[in-house]
């Protein structure tokens, strides 16, 4: 799994392709750690990138960004196609059920998922990622636990 630096320059083996840019954020995480130590948080962030990586498939490239927050680059002809794989992200975690002792919610593990689908070059990304980021926070203003897609970039 690459960081954000890597994130940046596997942008550019895309150049001039269409692309989806996928943020994940963990939905009180701080809590789960405070609740079960970070030996434990650190088992999630593991199970959480397994996750993501049969959720979304061979083609996505996973990054960790920090703390709690994840992104994935795939292939994405159209926005219809990083809205399925945005379901297919959300159908993964439920399935899988993972506890969640200290969500306010009485929830099991849930995730805040923002989307965006763009060419890339160097500009389109800053752009891309504003929107995907913007599209995360929404769906945490809106109570968390769900995803957003934003129009093409």
């Amino acid at each position: 799994m690459g960081n954000r630096s890597a994130l940046h320059q596997d942008v550019a083996a895309y150049s001039g392709r269409s692309i989806g840019l996928i943020l994940v954020d963990i939905d009180f995480f701080k809590q789960y750690n405070d609740a079960l130590g970070h030996p434990e948080g650190d088992r999630l962030l593991r199970l959480l990138a397994n996750l993501l990586g049969d959720a979304l498939g061979a083609e996505a490239t996973l990054y960790r960004l920090g703390g709690d927050e994840f992104a994935a680059l795939l292939p994405c002809p159209t926005d219809q196609a990083l809205t399925q794989y945005c379901e297919a992200l959300q159908v993964e975690l439920e399935a899988a059920q993972f506890s969640h002792p200290a969500h306010p919610d009485n929830k099991d593990v849930t995730l805040s998922i923002g989307g965006a689908r763009f060419v890339a070059d160097a500009n389109s990304f800053a752009v891309a990622y504003e929107a995907a980021d913007k599209a995360l926070y929404q769906v945490k203003t809106a109570g968390r636990d769900g995803w957003q897609v934003t129009a093409s970039a």
